[in-house]
């Protein structure tokens, strides 16, 4: 059993970095494509909002975002959150009703996988017709894209799994290595939150490489194929821990 949680661990670390590259990827995509906003950076978007109310920028394509993305983290966070309860705690018992859940949820991994069906059905379309075709056409791409991206950050947030950080957004990710290093307070997960950072940066590098060279129309397909990776691994690595009451049903005793 303590083999198969270290896996499940090394499981979820690796799917957090699998979702740090499609978040990258995302935004790579809707910056730009479709307006020089972005699918999950809410900080970047409201500067873009703040920019338009000056009159210096657009505020349709912002407002979209935001709203599509808050749209997608409270209907992910509304069926995710009960998804923690129940769950096997590492000593083999039960967490206590409403406790942090030791593993990602079962609820967060559906919501993950629902998040890939969407981005696969825009990587589809958008290989069929192009992000341009239509000024509407990309403010749906646009919504489909931060609401997807919304729905990640939204089940993360509230599976409260030790591993399941933010999956958009690390400005505090990056302010708390730097506040560890400066203290000389390392963690052990450090090196694992430094490549996260590194895998937006990589994203948004292979969004735009497919863009610029000639093959925009299958780009959509990069954060696609990472969250489906992601979803992949931690169902893998969550195989061979049974959960106790599978042994002992309620009403009966152990021997």
């Amino acid at each position: 059993m303590p083999v198969a949680r270290d896996r499940r661990r090394r499981g979820e670390w690796i799917a957090l970095i699998l979702l740090a590259g499609a978040s990258g990827a995302a935004d790579g995509l809707t910056f730009l494509t479709l307006g020089h906003v972005f699918a999950g950076v809410m900080t970047g978007n409201l500067v873009l909002l703040g920019l338009a109310f000056a009159g210096t920028a657009d505020a349709v394509r912002p407002l979209i975002a935001l709203g599509a993305y808050a749209g997608g983290a409270a209907v992910a966070a509304l069926y995710a959150r009960t998804g923690g309860r129940g769950v096997p705690a590492p000593d083999g018992g039960h967490d206590a009703p409403g406790a942090p859940a030791p593993y990602w949820p079962l609820r967060l991994r559906r919501v993950l996988a629902a998040e890939a069906v969407v981005l696969g059905l825009v990587g589809v379309t958008w290989a069929l017709h192009g992000p341009d075709s239509a000024p509407w056409w990309s403010c749906v791409l646009l919504a489909a894209l931060a609401a997807a991206m919304g729905a990640q950050s939204g089940a993360l947030a509230v599976s409260g799994a030790p591993t399941a950080g933010p999956g958009t957004y690390f400005t505090g990710t990056l302010t708390q290595l730097a506040v560890r290093a400066a203290g000389a307070r390392r963690s052990g997960a450090d090196l694992a939150h430094l490549v996260r950072l590194a895998a937006v940066a990589g994203g948004a590098a292979a969004a735009a490489g497919l863009l610029t060279g000639g093959l925009a129309r299958p780009a959509p397909i990069v954060p696609c194929v990472l969250v489906l990776a992601a979803v992949a691994i931690v169902t893998v690595t969550a195989r061979g821990i049974r959960r106790p009451d599978a042994e002992h049903p309620p009403g009966r005793t152990s021997p």
